[in-house]
């Protein structure tokens, strides 16, 4: 798809790409994207399509055609990691390696999303919580057992790990899970569980009180002495280290009439300079 969309992206009888699918997919068409002036646009078509929830895409054929007609885009911020692009996320640890136990049972075409519940119970029993260090770009440095680099709010479809993160705002969100040990993971698989409910952090851990951190940042370094798997919009990716730069209103973007508006509006307010 990436191909495709760079051929495509070069072509003066293109104004608009379409990506039919995913979210991987979408990943791989915007890719072929980057440095191009064309406008992109999503048909959902996939296992979790958390950009098209988040931002109110129709999952109906006809009323997504209609709305990609009617051409009413924004730019959007897009990530660099290392070599390669994201537009949701990044993470580090545990849901990485969760991802890599589903594609080897091959299962996913079968059960769909319950797949990942088998994959993770699996990761889960052998998952060893690696220490991970990182580096933000105003010189703080952190460290702990998981961490979310986050462009958008959602996460996992329903969830949400970092509810203030938008894709319009020149920053990435960062979530750092400072704690080790099987038993106080489940501490965070129950707020994740809770924040498909309660919006606010600071909420949310009056319930599953643990040690964490949340922060904003253009760039992030991630290390670690130990190998630790990476996936960048749910696909499996490098081992780390990881360089991740975001690149502000990199991508035009075709999305509904009110997202656009209320964005737009966000932006007329913030000076993107300042960030």
């Amino acid at each position: 798809a990436t191909e495709i969309a760079k051929e495509a992206s070069c072509s003066d009888k293109y104004s608009v790409i379409i990506g039919a699918g995913g979210d991987g997919t979408i990943n791989e068409v915007l890719t072929g994207m980057i440095d191009s002036n064309k406008t992109m646009a999503i048909l959902p078509w996939g296992t979790g399509n958390v950009f098209a929830r988040e931002m109110n895409i129709p999952f109906n054929p006809k009323k997504a055609c209609k709305l990609i007609l009617k051409n009413k885009s924004i730019k959007i911020d897009i990530a660099k990691c290392n070599n390669n692009y994201f537009f949701l996320m990044c993470s580090c640890g545990f849901d990485a390696y969760s991802i890599k136990h589903t594609e080897e049972l091959k299962i996913k075409k079968i059960f769909g999303k319950i797949s990942y519940i088998i994959g993770g119970l699996k990761a889960f029993a052998r998952y060893k919580f690696p220490e991970i260090e990182v580096e933000l770009d105003n010189g703080i440095k952190d460290k702990g057992t998981y961490v979310l680099v986050s462009n958008t709010s959602k996460y996992a479809i329903y969830f949400s790990i970092t509810p203030y993160a938008i894709p319009f705002d020149g920053l990435l969100d960062v979530y750092i899970f400072k704690e080790t040990g099987k038993f106080n993971f489940f501490k965070l698989l129950g707020q994740l569980i809770i924040s498909a409910f309660v919006r606010d952090p600071k909420k949310r851990n009056t319930i599953f009180l643990r040690k964490e951190a949340f922060y904003r940042s253009k760039s992030i370094i991630i290390s670690s002495k130990e190998k630790v798997i990476t996936q960048i919009d749910g696909d499996l990716y490098e081992n780390l280290p990881l360089n991740i730069q975001i690149i502000p209103q990199a991508l035009n973007f075709i999305l509904p009439a009110k997202i656009v508006k209320k964005y737009r509006k966000y932006m007329e307010k913030y000076d993107f300079k300042k960030t």
